[in-house]
């Protein structure tokens, strides 16, 4: 069983992610430490984070309405590599709610530049500050890597002053990241866990983020529930 997450991990690198069906985690956390990986700790000293849906919860990551695309731990000098993120409890409107959107960096970049050369070339130099638990923290999100290859350290949901960009943050009057986050939308992936199911993916490579979810109101325990870890070089 031990081969079919060194499989997994390929169809990662090469596809973006990848679907497991009750997950293993001691099987999966061998084959990433044998290969230079080890589970990432926060600042808060934890290595796994447990998430559920609120009607009155406003973090990004745990309210009802659909996030931002991102990377996890963006201002991070070196982020994680690897989300893993496993589904305990399915959305009450499952499958039609509770989706992950996935989008590969590359694809992105490349159909950035088939619809529009100068919004690309305005977005690859683009330097946003980001508020981070009011750390601000100022970066290019699209970077290129040793090969060559586009990865991005990006979240809209986090730049400061979003509603007071000045002119050089847009293009004919629109903002480039809303231009960035409606063209995500429109060639992502779309996984909705089912519960027991984990989704693997790229945490470099791809941005993600989780579209909109339900509640059941006569049972808030039926909400979407999920654990999260990541991985990052050691």
């Amino acid at each position: 069983e031990l081969k079919m997450y060194a499989n997994l991990i390929e169809q990662i690198n090469k596809e973006g992610y990848a679907i497991i069906d009750n997950i293993k985690k001691d099987y999966l956390n061998a084959y990433m430490v044998k290969n230079g990986y080890q589970v990432f700790i926060d600042k808060l000293g934890r290595q796994e984070v447990s998430l559920g849906v609120s009607l009155y919860e406003n973090s990004l990551a745990e309210r009802t309405l659909e996030g931002f695309f991102h990377t996890d731990f963006s201002s991070h000098p070196n982020p994680p590599e690897y989300v893993v993120i496993e589904c305990i409890k399915q959305d009450p409107l499952y499958p039609k709610y509770g989706a992950n959107q996935i989008v590969s960096v590359d694809k992105l970049i490349s159909e950035l530049k088939n619809y529009n050369k100068n919004i690309f070339n305005i977005f690859k130099n683009l330097t946003f500050d980001f508020n981070i638990r009011n750390r601000i923290v100022s970066h290019n999100p699209l970077l290129l890597d040793d090969n060559g290859l586009y990865y991005m350290k990006y979240h809209a949901g986090y730049i400061e002053n979003y509603d007071a960009l000045d002119e050089r943050y847009f293009y004919k009057g629109v903002k480039i990241i809303d231009v960035i986050e409606e063209l995500a939308l429109s060639i992502c992936d779309e996984i909705v866990l089912a519960t027991g199911q984990t989704l693997i993916f790229s945490n470099k490579y791809s941005l993600h983020r989780r579209g909109r979810c339900s509640v059941d109101f006569k049972n808030p325990n039926n909400n979407r529930k999920i654990n999260t870890f990541r991985y990052i070089k050691s």
